[in-house]
């Protein structure tokens, strides 16, 4: 249960544009290590499980009741519909048994709810009473947010481009995937036959 909490939070990091721990095309064995693994007191003395905690207040008591304050029933309304897209998040929560521990896949779903809202707060911000230059210095920031995405998404294309790039990019993430691992070392071997390298292949 602690585990796959903090599971749920780099999932719901990933849908809210916050990605704690990179992008990889697969999530090898102990690329999260385990909580508690590496601390002598125990599992309850990892930091990480504050992560889940101040994440879970955050979401389940602090966004309602300031929902409930600003909105009343409609608010909340919205926020459950809002909550509903994360739903989608059911299959990595562990509570059934599937093929996958982290899946990136699995958060496109929910980051429609953060573009709906979030789009609707910018617009909602932008038109907010200012004054002239107040308004360029808010439509400065959106901007430079939206190209922040877009050199993310840019980025994160490119690399899918080929698999040489696809598999630097996982390593950074799990560099003990012994999968990416072996198809790296396939990369090396004269897959690309400019950067064979057997040494390092094997």
């Amino acid at each position: 249960m602690l585990n796959y909490a903090f599971i749920i939070c780099i999932h719901l990091g990933k849908s809210l544009c916050i990605d704690p721990i990179g992008f990889s095309h697969e999530y090898g064995f102990n690329c999260i290590r385990e909580i508690g693994q590496h601390v002598e007191n125990g599992p309850f003395y990892d930091y990480r499980l504050w992560i889940s905690m101040i994440v879970g207040a955050f979401m389940l008591v602090f966004i309602p009741s300031l929902t409930w304050r600003l909105g009343g029933i409609n608010g909340v309304l919205y926020l459950v519909l809002a909550y509903s897209w994360f739903a989608t998040l059911f299959p990595i929560c562990g509570i059934l048994k599937v093929g996958t521990f982290i899946a990136d896949r699995l958060v496109v779903a929910s980051t429609i709810s953060f573009s709906l809202f979030a789009g609707y707060a910018a617009e909602t911000w932008m038109c907010s009473p200012s004054s002239f230059r107040g308004k360029g210095r808010r439509f400065g920031m959106i901007i430079a947010f939206l190209f922040f995405l877009a050199n993310r998404v840019m980025k994160r294309s490119n690399e899918w481009m080929t698999s040489f790039d696809l598999l630097s990019s996982s390593l950074r993430t799990c560099p003990n995937s012994a999968k990416s691992n072996l198809e790296m070392s396939k990369c090396y071997s004269g897959l690309f036959p400019d950067k064979l390298d057997l040494d390092r292949a094997e």
